[in-house]
Order: structure tokens, then C-alpha cells, then sequence
């Protein structure tokens, strides 16, 4: 994908015995695992990889209302709940419902029954949260892919 890795000195003339410093910089622009690889050339020499990998944060804020009634995302939930159930994700920096519940401030007694039943347990804060990181992650590269065909 375009503009993940950026580096600071694309091209240049190292003499011998000196050193050349390059800066490699990383953006993120999916909150997915990342793994990509750098291709160094200098001179006549061999070409040098360099795996980069990193984890894209997903900067999500779970709320509890309610959703409308979308088929698309019931779908969604359904496969992504599946999934965590089976092990089959992968994303290493997945949202934490029990850690989400635990810095959750005290709820007040009077509130109703009614909005305290809204709160979701922690897995299933979990579940939505991965299928809205999903979602998005599919967007991005569904907008990246089509600013490239441009």
C-alpha cells in the first residue's frame, strides 16, 4: 500500500568508509497488522530486505446505543463473534471489554434499569468492536485501491 514506509534519503552517494544514515518512518493507515517489506539497493551490490512489521492501533470509542436495525452489520457481528469463538483472529491489538468495563466510572443508582441493560457484557463489546475495526479497515483499502486506479 502506498505511504506506509517513507524514507528520508531516497537516493545518494556514499564514498568509502563513511556512513550513510537513513531514516525509515512508518504511517500506519489501517488498523490491521502490518508486513511489509524494504528493499534497499547501494551500488553493485545485491539488493537488502528489510521486514517491517507493526501493528496500526484502532482508535475506537464503544458507545452503548442503540443500533438500527441493519442486516448488514447483524451479518457482520455474526461472523466476526464465529471467528473470536473459533481463535481465527488475528489483529494483535484487539479491544479489551473486561479492561473497557473495568475503567468504566461507577454507574449512578438511579439511573434505569432500562439504559443500564444497554451497557454490553465484555465480550460482546469485544465482538463490536473487531467488526467495526474490520469494517473500516475495508473502507480504507477499498479507498486506497481506488485512489491508485485514478
Amino acid at each position: 500500500m502506498p505511504g506506509i514506509i517513507e524514507c528520508s534519503h531516497m537516493s545518494g552517494k556514499v564514498i568509502a568508509g563513511e556512513r550513510f544514515r537513513v531514516v525509515v518512518k512508518f504511517f500506519p493507515g489501517v488498523p490491521d497488522n502490518i508486513d511489509e517489506m524494504l528493499l534497499v539497493e547501494c551500488g553493485h551490490f545485491p539488493a537488502v530486505r528489510f521486514k517491517v512489521k507493526a501493528v496500526g492501533i484502532y482508535p475506537g470509542c464503544l458507545l452503548s446505543f442503540p443500533r438500527a436495525g441493519d442486516e448488514e452489520y447483524s451479518e457482520r457481528l455474526e461472523r466476526t463473534r464465529t471467528r473470536q469463538e473459533h481463535g481465527e483472529t488475528s489483529y494483535a491489538a484487539p479491544f479489551s471489554g473486561s479492561e473497557a468495563v473495568r475503567l468504566m466510572p461507577t454507574l449512578p443508582a438511579k439511573m434505569a434499569e432500562k439504559e443500564k441493560a444497554m451497557i454490553k457484557d465484555p465480550q460482546g463489546m469485544e465482538v463490536e468492536a473487531e467488526a467495526d475495526r474490520e469494517l473500516l479497515c475495508a473502507k480504507i483499502v477499498a479507498k486506497l485501491e481506488q485512489a491508485q486506479q485514478a
